[in-house]
């Protein structure tokens, strides 16, 4: 990949960013390898995640932390996170968003979302 408008010879990309409140988070973009097909987001935060529907995984998901500890198959001691769907709301079908914002599509990865921060939740 040489010859390109940025003069860029790479093929795959990571960067990573801050919010205005200081949190950061990363962005791939992944167009060699042997990887899923996959377009989604995941915030990862130390109270709770959430994850968006991916090409292996068919609902979204948030991760808590929960109190009760457990063991690994080597006995190292961990947090035994809570794991469920996560019923996303359709910011698009409310009255929440401005017309020229709500849209409905076929993926998930293209709806106009409204940014969460599950940092401080």
């Amino acid at each position: 990949m040489e010859n390109n408008q940025y003069n860029n010879p790479f093929w795959n990309e990571t960067a990573f960013f801050q919010t205005d409140q200081g949190h950061s988070f990363r962005v791939e973009v992944n167009w060699k390898g042997v990887l899923r097909n996959a377009e989604r987001a995941e915030w990862r935060g130390e109270k709770m995640s959430f994850y968006l529907p991916t090409g292996h995984s068919s609902e979204p998901t948030m991760v808590t932390n929960a109190s009760e500890m457990g063991k690994d198959n080597a006995g190292f001691e961990h947090t035994i996170n809570k794991v469920a769907p996560y019923e996303v709301t359709k910011w698009w079908e409310t009255d929440m968003l401005p017309e020229k914002m709500s849209v409905t599509v076929d993926t998930m990865a293209l709806k106009p979302f409204l940014p969460m921060n599950l940092s401080n939740p």
